[in-house]
Order: C-alpha cells, then sequence, then structure tokens
C-alpha cells in the first residue's frame, strides 16, 4: 500500500463525507475508491456524479517518497483528485497543491469495476496508487445495533453507504434538543453536537447523520430547550455548564462590542481593532458560581477535568469566532459597522 504508516488519515475519511452541489446531480453513478494507510485497514470512498460536484484531497506526506523530488522545498502540499461521471465511465482530474496555486496532473476514465492507477505520481517524486471504479450502490452489510438512553429520541437506520451508515436521530419531544451525546459504547467514544446557540432538532424533527458505524450506536444523553435532559448525567453536566458558560460570555462580548460602537470619537475602521483588543481581554474561565448554578438538578458534582479542558477550548474558540466575524466587514462601505455587527449576531 503506497502510504506511510504514520500518515493523517482524517483527509483520506472525509472524502466519503464529499457532497456534491445539489445543481449537479441527484443521483450518484459511480464510487470510487481510496486506499487508505495500513495503519487505518479500510479503503474510503468518493461518489461521482454526473458533472462532478465531489472531490478528495490526500496530503502529499502520507505517500510514500521514491525520489529527491518529494523532500524537496518546492514538492506539492496536497493532492486534489475531482470526481465525475461522464457516460458510462467514471472521470478523475488529480491536481498537485503549491503553497501558491496549483497544477492539473492527470486526466483518467475507467469504466465500472475498472481501476487507475495515478502514474503521474511518479513525475512528483512519489509512488503511484491505484483507484477503483464501483457502482454507487455498496452492497448489503449488517447494519448497526442501535439503542437511545433518551427516551424522547429513538434512532434508526435511513440509508447504508460505502463508508458509513445514514442515522436518522427522531425528536418525540415537544421540545427542541439543544444537543446530544452519540457513539459506540464499546470503544468508549462519543461525538456532542448541538450548543451552538440553535436547535439540533426541532420539537418533533428528525436529523440524518452519517456515522462510521460496524457494531454499535448509542445516543447517550440529550439535552432540552427548556432546561431538562435524558439519559447520562455526567453528560448532560457538561452540556448544561458550557451552555450557560457559552451565553455568558458571548453577552460579555456583545457588551464590550457596544461599548466600542457607542464611542463617538471612533469611526468603523478604528472600532475594528477596538473591539477585537475588548474581545481578546475578556478572561476564558468557569467561575464557580455559574458552574454551581448549571449543575442544580443534575446528581453530579462538578465536571471531569476532560470536560473543562473542553469547555475552555470552546470559549477560546467563541472568541475568536466573534474576533474573526469582522474580518469580512469593510469601512466605509453601504453598511454601518453596527449594522454588520447585529447582522452576523441575530437574537443575541
Amino acid at each position: 500500500m503506497p502510504f506511510r504508516r504514520s500518515a493523517v488519515t482524517a483527509a483520506l475519511l472525509c472524502a466519503g463525507c464529499a457532497k456534491p452541489p445539489a445543481s449537479i446531480s441527484h443521483e450518484a453513478r459511480f464510487a470510487i475508491e481510496i486506499p487508505s494507510p495500513p495503519s487505518h485497514g479500510r479503503p474510503s470512498h468518493v461518489l461521482a456524479f454526473n458533472g462532478g460536484g465531489s472531490s478528495s484531497q490526500i496530503p502529499f506526506s502520507s505517500l510514500i517518497p521514491i525520489s529527491w523530488q518529494a523532500r524537496s522545498p518546492a514538492a506539492p502540499v496536497t493532492l486534489q483528485l475531482d470526481f465525475s461521471a461522464e457516460g458510462d465511465r467514471a472521470r478523475i482530474v488529480s491536481y498537485a497543491l503549491y503553497q501558491h496555486g496549483r497544477k492539473k496532473v492527470g486526466d483518467h476514465r475507467a469504466r465500472l469495476d475498472q481501476s487507475v492507477e495515478l502514474t503521474e505520481l511518479r513525475g512528483l517524486g512519489f509512488h503511484p496508487f491505484d483507484l477503483r471504479v464501483l457502482p454507487a450502490t455498496p452492497p448489503p452489510r449488517p447494519a448497526p445495533a442501535l439503542s437511545s438512553e433518551a427516551p424522547s429520541l429513538q434512532l434508526s437506520v435511513a440509508k447504508e453507504n460505502w463508508d458509513t451508515f445514514t442515522i436518522a436521530i427522531h425528536n418525540l419531544s415537544t421540545h427542541a434538543v439543544l444537543a446530544y451525546a452519540i457513539g459506540d459504547r464499546s470503544r468508549m467514544n462519543a461525538t456532542e453536537a448541538g450548543l451552538d446557540r440553535r436547535p439540533a432538532i426541532p420539537p418533533g424533527g428528525t436529523l440524518a447523520r452519517d456515522e462510521f458505524a460496524t457494531g454499535s450506536l448509542t445516543l447517550f444523553c440529550a439535552l432540552f430547550d427548556d432546561g431538562t435532559w435524558q439519559g447520562d448525567p455526567a453528560i448532560a453536566a457538561g452540556f448544561k455548564v458550557r451552555l450557560a458558560a457559552t451565553e455568558a460570555l458571548q453577552r460579555q462580548i456583545d457588551q464590550a462590542a457596544a461599548r466600542v460602537l457607542a464611542d463617538p470619537s471612533l469611526d468603523d475602521a478604528a472600532r475594528v481593532p477596538r473591539i477585537r483588543a475588548a474581545i481578546d481581554a475578556l478572561p476564558e474561565e468557569l467561575p464557580p458560581a455559574l458552574v454551581r448554578k448549571a449543575l442544580a438538578g443534575v446528581p453530579v458534582q462538578d465536571l471531569t477535568e476532560n470536560q473543562r479542558r473542553v469547555l475552555l477550548y470552546a470559549l477560546h474558540n467563541l472568541k475568536w469566532g466573534n474576533s474573526e466575524s469582522l474580518t469580512h466587514f469593510q469601512p466605509g462601505g453601504s453598511i454601518t459597522l453596527a449594522g454588520y455587527w447585529d447582522l452576523t449576531h441575530p437574537g443575541e
């Protein structure tokens, strides 16, 4: 397998998640199989549509070098593969992405069940590898066992994909789900979603998400918009504290921005760096009183160290996101900074 064992596989895994623009095609024609490093063991797949619209990016650092060119400072950083369907053949176009710009290096076509060798990689100093054209629909395989520890949320398999299963999360409650945790208990991992100031699942609604589940999948906890929760109390504790802490910090950010925007001695060009500085000066902390109040009614005394670490990171990202949102503001344009702030911070 032409990949380094130490390679990071995230770029390959995201290949299976590539989605085409809705205007291209609604039905996939082929699946392109991409080999993975030995450390991962399983290939990933990208769907090919009429007119294109899907792609994958693979770091060259994950490929096996075969010449000095691969170690040259001028070597490309990322291999981009664009996929499309043309009649009864799949088309694969490869690009070498550099620090500045890109270069087309290959253009291949293959029919169903045929393979394509990316021979152009040799010219860049790397060992080539094969891509295989497969049917868009995968062969049947056992679905994961589904369970929910939150009675108001039910799971079902909506679709089988090559690398994932599309799991439908049904909210049977009359309240919106603000956050939930789902994962594989046997692997002791869970993905937390939501808490971004808008409901994850509306009342009576259904959310579809792709999961790399093979054995079992459990919904461990859900937090609702009335403050109630179902499932694992330790996870609920983390949700409730994070919600309280992020809301408190966002209020401080909005107040700091409002003070700068109200200063008549400043124009909008001067206000931007002032707001950024004010945001940066805000503390990233978890006041004990806030934690105690958020945990009221939850049979948990305190957050774990890992929960605190994750939450402090989320607070840092909240500050960064608010500051970064000012990047796209153009002083002197058709909208004032105050109007821009209101537009980019609705309902806060």
